[in-house]
């Protein structure tokens, strides 16, 4: 339901409605991030971040500047939403209840996470050493010009090691090894990239052929 935003299927037009008083603070905020002699003179390329599939992302410190402006205006409409929620209440016609029946919601089922099972300290070149790299090296595709802006793309042999550690060595994205230096979202995205562009299916094959692989697995179990 919404009055100055028509009504869509998934769409919240009533709070779009509200968000409309703060459409002044939000303009002034960001003409301020545009101004190179604002009060805040934050914005540079180098918060920029171009991903592989052409998204363009924030990076911090400005994420945490907008976080924080965020919090305040939620602050500043909290009042706003709550007048208007008593408003519609005192108008509705019987008892308001929720949509879903508080007996009939489920308790939320988390996913459990495992860590990856070896001893020591992980590297990359213990997950990925020099002749197993020598031959994935070759399969992968050559490597996007560098861009002058943002964070320089993270190292395909790193990549690969933290992909090794949850496709075959069973640990979950979210417990890469932090050793690695890559991220799971980095993994993923890479990963993705490679299947897209068909050369995962020979890298897959000679990862499952490596001795050194196999030995990693073996120790996995025991731990």
């Amino acid at each position: 339901m919404g009055f100055h935003h028509s009504d869509k299927p998934n769409r919240d037009s009533l709070a779009l409605d509200l968000l409309e008083m703060l459409r002044p603070e939000v303009e002034r905020f960001v003409l301020d991030l545009l101004c190179t002699n604002g009060p805040m003179r934050y914005l540079s390329p180098k918060l920029f971040v171009e991903e592989p599939d052409g998204h363009c992302r924030l990076v911090a410190p400005i994420t945490h500047v907008i976080a924080e402006q965020c919090l305040h205006w939620a602050h500043s409409i909290a009042p706003h939403a709550v007048h208007i929620a008593r408003m519609l209440a005192t108008h509705a016609k019987g008892e308001i209840r929720p949509t879903t029946p508080r007996k009939h919601i489920r308790p939320r089922k988390y996913k459990r996470t495992r860590a990856l099972g070896l001893s020591g300290t992980v590297t990359v070149e213990r997950i990925i050493p020099d002749h197993l790299w020598a031959d994935v090296a070759p399969l992968l595709p050559p490597a996007p010009q560098r861009r002058s802006v943002g964070r320089p793309q993270a190292d395909n042999r790193a990549v690969l090691a933290g992909i090794v550690c949850a496709g075959h060595l069973g640990c979950s994205y979210t417990k890469i090894p932090p050793t690695l230096g890559v991220s799971a979202r980095t993994c993923r995205t890479r990963l993705d990239t490679w299947q897209h562009t068909g050369t995962w299916p020979a890298i897959q094959r000679v990862l499952d052929d490596s001795d050194h692989l196999r030995q990693l697995r073996t120790e996995t179990t025991r731990t």
